[in-house]
């Protein structure tokens, strides 16, 4: 700081140093929606960020995301890339959860930062996708004979698949096969279950796909 006065006197410099900081302003999390609420194991659902920062473009800042299954720890593992949509002018992710990913609802934090190293707190948004099991589907059955009588056994195969790993119970099969079995099949796989004819009104003929 220098002083002037009117007939042209003037004092010396004065310097202050570090008088005050210039600051960068943290980028910000605006909002976070999903495209769905819930998903079955390998299908995807679209996360969608939208971000704000004062010296820097959306583009050009960077995201972080997240999730976290029931009883879990924050992981990445069902994240694919964050990319910018230059259309919408917002970040997108896919979450796609595996044939083993536990089932439930899971919580979801995103965190943006900028090229000054500035970087959001967290933004955690709990039981947020709901994890599905896909249901099995019974493909087909084969019986060791077109006719029983009473009291005589055949013998049915049936076969049904899924995309996870669970097991078919007797209560899931068809009513025309359930009769008489307590035997479990494995997904994917064929497995002979016994049939009684005398547990049938009919007792004649199994059902035949």
């Amino acid at each position: 700081i220098q002083g002037i006065d009117t007939d042209g006197g003037s004092s010396g410099w004065i310097s202050y140093n570090d008088v005050f900081s210039v600051v960068n302003n943290p980028p910000l999390v605006s909002s976070y929606t999903s495209d769905a609420s819930e998903t079955y194991r390998t299908d995807s659902v679209i996360l969608f960020v939208d971000v704000s920062d004062v010296e820097d473009s959306d583009d050009n800042l960077t995201i972080d995301l997240e999730h976290r299954a029931p009883q879990g720890t924050w992981s990445d593992a069902y994240l694919s890339t964050v990319w910018f949509n230059n259309s919408s002018e917002r970040w997108q992710a896919n979450f796609t959860p595996t044939t083993v990913a536990v089932l439930g609802d899971y919580d979801i934090r995103v965190k943006v930062s900028d090229t000054d190293n500035g970087a959001s707190s967290w933004s955690t948004y709990n039981n947020n996708i709901t994890v599905l099991n896909n249901a099995p589907v019974f493909q087909n059955y084969v019986t060791g004979a077109d006719e029983v009588l009473r009291t005589s056994t055949i013998v049915i195969g049936a076969n049904a698949t899924a995309w996870s790993t669970s097991r078919i119970a007797p209560s899931r099969l068809p009513a025309s096969l359930r009769a008489g079995t307590n035997t479990e099949m494995e997904c994917g796989s064929v497995k002979s279950a016994s049939w009684d004819s005398s547990n049938s009104t009919k007792g004649k003929r199994a059902a035949r796909s």
